[in-house]
């Protein structure tokens, strides 16, 4: 009976210790700003988050995983296209996290707007509220930081 319970305490100490460290975790990524002021510099992040559900694509394969894209913004219009660079996303969904890397550099045209997406994310419900953190890098300094917007709705795009 006692190795029973030595080994139950063994199997459930880690786990209960790695979930407590999934919900700090989560807190920490949601007590990140939403405007980020330094400097001359005061940004903040919009993201459109969705599902395509729009049949077509390759024969027989209907991609429809979660897509997002965050754009970083100097409400000042300062340029931060050679500052500033995104380097990943975190969208959260209660205590369900996707983290992701971005995959591509920055589409936009304007020099105090950073604009970049990810993809291939859950199957997650649309028409519900996220939170999105990005984490992005001072290129002058390699300091990184976060910054968050709330309550996004993943769009289902058909």
């Amino acid at each position: 009976m006692k190795k029973i319970v030595k080994v139950l305490l063994i199997l459930i100490i880690p786990m209960t210790l790695l979930i407590g460290c999934e919900k700090t975790e989560i807190k920490a990524l949601k007590d990140s700003p939403t405007v980020f002021k330094f400097e001359e510099f005061s940004l903040v992040l919009e993201a459109y988050v969705s599902r395509d559900f729009f049949p077509g694509g390759l024969p027989g394969v209907q991609n429809s995983r979660m897509r997002s894209t965050s754009k970083l913004t100097d409400q000042n219009h300062n340029d931060i296209s050679a500052r500033f660079d995104l380097i990943k996303q975190y969208v959260i969904d209660n205590d369900d996290v996707w983290e992701s890397n971005f995959e591509s550099e920055s589409n936009s045209t304007e020099d105090y707007i950073i604009q970049k997406s990810v993809s291939n994310g859950p199957e997650w419900d649309t028409g519900i509220k996220v939170d999105v953190v990005c984490k992005f890098v001072d290129i002058s300094t390699g300091i990184e930081y976060k910054i968050m917007v709330e309550d996004q709705i993943i769009e289902r795009t058909e």
